[in-house]
């Protein structure tokens, strides 16, 4: 059996984590081992849960998306971390303190024109 892959879920709104844990438990292959609302929970909880994969949202309160990213990266290089925005304006995605990754580059859904 493989080992499942460790989510770390971090959102401000309750309704959001919940929902996205709902969708990601019934999954086998995916452990959700943590939900946190700020940035600052997001680092102590990356160290205390050791994920795999931390889910953030880019908007939340305390320490900035981007820079609890660098910060977890320097932690725990191994965790990947995914951004998840409800925006449709690619700034934040584009701005200058978006980590960047050798191999990556930002990837943005844009909305339908009616």
């Amino acid at each position: 059996m493989t080992t499942p892959i460790r989510v770390l879920l971090i959102d401000a709104h309750q309704l959001v984590r919940d929902g996205l844990r709902d969708r990601l438990e019934p999954e086998n292959d995916i452990q959700v081992v943590g939900m946190a609302s700020s940035g600052d929970e997001t680092l102590l909880l990356t160290l205390d849960v050791k994920p795999h994969v931390v889910l953030m949202d880019i908007d939340m309160r305390g320490i900035v998306a981007f820079d609890a990213a660098k910060e977890i990266e320097r932690m725990r290089p191994a965790v990947h971390v995914v951004f998840l925005s409800a925006f449709f304006n690619d700034r934040y995605i584009e701005s200058p303190s978006a980590p960047r990754r050798p191999g990556t580059s930002p990837r943005t859904r844009r909305r339908a024109k009616s």
